[in-house]
């Protein structure tokens, strides 16, 4: 188990900026805090598939979100909602960095993981959760994490900003998300504009329902989501 633990080489929450919407394996080492329930989504290709989200913590107190597809909610994530009290240490590796919401987490189809493995590292961190469990559970229940906040990026050498001419013709068939660094001046052309729309409280997507009208998202499938 010593030799599997050495070939991972784990990227700390705060340098995942850097990974974000490429295609590199990053393996990490964290702490499961919590879980928002599973949920059936409608991918972009048409199809339904369930998704659940983990938040993770390092021990810089940091938190990550990490989402869960398909087989992966059926296994790893009942297996986490079972020790999830207990704040399971999970070792994952093959994971990709997405700019969906922030900096976020998800597992890829070779996504490998350990929880609570007898690794010393592992024991380290239940050590460190033990000796830091006050504030863990503050945490917990004041749930900072379920707050959306724009990602606090590093803006780059000159050489990577992208003109927005170029934009489009980059995003054209482009199969994943991606992020441009630009730089413009901005200005309001219609004064009257709108700077908000109506979403689903579950997935985000927009809405056509009354605002705070409970309803049945078409994308999400959720029947009791709630417009805001």
């Amino acid at each position: 188990m010593a030799l599997i633990f050495s070939t991972y080489e784990f990227i700390a929450f705060d340098e995942l900026e850097k990974f974000m919407d490429s295609n590199k394996d990053i393996s990490i080492i964290a702490l499961c805090i919590d879980m928002k329930p599973k949920r059936l989504i409608q991918t972009r290709s048409g199809n339904q598939t369930y998704v659940q989200d983990i938040i993770l913590i390092n021990k810089s107190f940091q938190t990550m979100m990490l989402t869960m597809w398909d087989s992966y909610v059926d296994r790893e994530c009942v297996l986490i909602a079972e020790n999830i009290a207990n704040k399971p240490v999970i070792v994952a590796s093959h994971l990709k960095v997405s700019s969906f919401n922030g900096i976020t987490l998800s597992t890829k189809t070779n996504s490998n993981f350990f929880i609570n493995a007898t690794f010393n590292e592992v024991a380290e961190y239940k050590a460190w959760a033990d000796g830091n469990i006050d504030k863990l559970n503050e945490i917990i229940e004041e749930k900072p994490y379920l707050v959306l906040t724009p990602s606090k990026l590093s803006p780059p050498e000159e050489s990577q900003f992208t003109t927005i001419k170029r934009v489009h013709s980059l995003l054209l068939g482009m199969t994943q998300p991606k992020h441009f660094w630009i730089k413009a001046t901005s200005s309001i052309k219609v004064m009257t504009q709108s700077f908000w729309y109506i979403a689903c409280n579950n997935c985000n997507r927009v809405s056509n329902a009354n605002l705070g009208e409970t309803y049945q998202c078409v994308y999400c499938k959720c029947s009791q989501t709630k417009a805001k």
